[in-house]
């Protein structure tokens, strides 16, 4: 069944309860097609008051798989942005005109050939990232999956208005890749308006690949270059989930990190992870020695805090001591300092 006939924009303010998403998505669904579901599950229900998306996995009466992407805003309104289906369900004419260029691709990143790779993209994301971005891009994942060895349409996909998307597995000598397509219309026929490509969610070579990435971000932010950083980022598989580990800055000293899956997977932005520093008393003396302080020692009850908690700390300085809380709200940390006493 065209996925254009099971996907429709749903909009009603109610409570983002699982059962009111199932009424909303298997009514539309009803309506489409003339039966509903056998099953229908959903994860990443928003809190309250909370924007966010939820995806739900649905069998229908037929016993064909669907999954389903909706955007809930604060006030509990809900609409479906995206509906996939396995490879299996897609018809013999739509796989004739989508796959070309996204094998095509497939086959030239295989072969380090961008200059072909290139070729395969629509004229807007050429003018947009140009041949040499691809290449960037493409570079380190490649070193990280090593040698292609098989190539799979895994799911496709609709997302609104009217935008097609492909998602294939990868097989590397390095590990398991994915790699998603956005697909239109242009003047040479079909060709790529997105793309993305990494290793597999909870894998080794996602780890590999994430690792590097992350301790530059991280010198980058402290100014200081990290040697080293150790976190198990093979746990990042959805937005929310987070590592806790450590970083080795040059010179030495080991700092607590945390690293954290903030976008999702399928939205082709690929700027989907940050890395912040948890370490409470090297935070207090980085506010201190940035305010002039000449920091000795920093004691704090807590190395790390838990998220919504403080802590007041003890700072050593030429001629006395300062005393200065730590507060962690939304994963952000902020210090504060006590006014000296008169």
């Amino acid at each position: 069944m065209p996925l254009a006939a099971l996907l429709l924009a749903l909009s009603q303010a109610a409570a983002p309860t699982e059962a009111a998403v199932r009424a909303l998505v298997e009514g539309a669904f009803r309506k489409n097609t003339g039966f509903g579901f056998r099953s229908f599950t959903c994860s990443g229900m928003p809190a309250p008051a909370r924007a966010g998306f939820i995806d739900c996995d649905a069998v229908d009466a037929e016993g064909d798989a669907l999954h389903y992407t909706l955007s809930a805003d604060a006030a509990g309104q809900v609409e479906v942005v995206h509906v996939s289906q396995p490879a299996a369900a897609l018809g013999a004419d739509d796989r004739a005109l989508l796959e070309p260029p996204c094998r095509a691709f497939l086959e030239a990143y295989g072969k380090g050939d961008w200059g072909a790779a290139y070729a395969t993209l629509h004229p807007a994301l050429q003018e947009l990232m140009g041949r040499d971005g691809l290449q960037t891009r493409l570079e380190p994942v490649r070193a990280v999956l090593g040698t292609q060895r098989a190539v799979a349409l895994r799911l496709h996909s609709l997302r609104l208005p009217d935008q097609r998307e492909l998602e294939y597995t990868l097989t590397g000598a390095g590990g398991p890749g994915v790699a998603r397509f956005r697909l239109a219309q242009a003047p040479a026929g079909v060709r790529i308006v997105a793309f993305s490509l990494s290793p597999e969610a909870g894998s080794a070579a996602q780890a590999a690949l994430l690792e590097p990435a992350l301790r530059e971000r991280l010198s980058s932010l402290l100014g200081v270059k990290v040697d080293r950083l150790q976190a198990p980022l093979a746990g990042l598989r959805r937005p929310g989930d987070a590592a806790t580990g450590s970083a080795l800055l040059a010179g030495g000293r080991e700092v607590m990190i945390q690293a954290q899956q903030t976008g999702r997977r399928d939205d082709f932005d690929v700027d989907d992870y940050t890395v912040e520093v948890t370490d409470v008393p090297f935070l207090v003396e980085r506010y201190l020695r940035g305010r002039g302080a000449a920091v000795t020692g920093v004691e704090c009850p807590e190395r790390v805090l838990r998220e919504g908690t403080a802590e007041t700390c003890r700072a050593t300085v030429p001629g006395g001591a300062r005393s200065l809380t730590v507060a962690r709200r939304d994963g952000q940390h902020r210090v504060t300092e006590e006014a000296p006493a008169p």
